[in-house]
């Protein structure tokens, strides 16, 4: 129960994911069919399914989540360039000013 627990979903091997291919196509691999046969089988079917679903889902989110992270610390950056910039410019801004007066 615990290595199911802490299995790593997020990186499960392709060769992993052909290996049960043939299984998952199967018409009795599915939660009703176990259930008539074991609630342990059941269970762990609907598991095996579900992390199948999510890592499917994981492995097209995360470049989309690594480039959200990547535009994020760019504009943080450039952010953080525009304030010296503004910066420069108000004191600028007050010696022009100053000279006016």
């Amino acid at each position: 129960m615990e290595s199911l627990q802490k299995y790593d979903s997020d990186n499960i091997p392709d060769w992993i994911l052909k290996e049960l291919e043939p299984i998952l196509a199967s018409e009795m691999f599915t939660y009703e069919n176990m259930i008539k046969k074991s609630v342990a089988a059941a269970s762990i079917c609907k598991w095996v399914i579900n992390v199948i679903i999510y890592n499917g889902i994981y492995k097209k989110v995360k470049p989309l989540m690594e480039s959200a992270d990547a535009a994020e610390k760019l504009a943080n950056e450039k952010l953080a360039e525009l304030a010296i910039v503004l910066e420069k410019v108000r004191v600028i801004k007050e010696k022009v000013a100053a000279l006016r007066a």
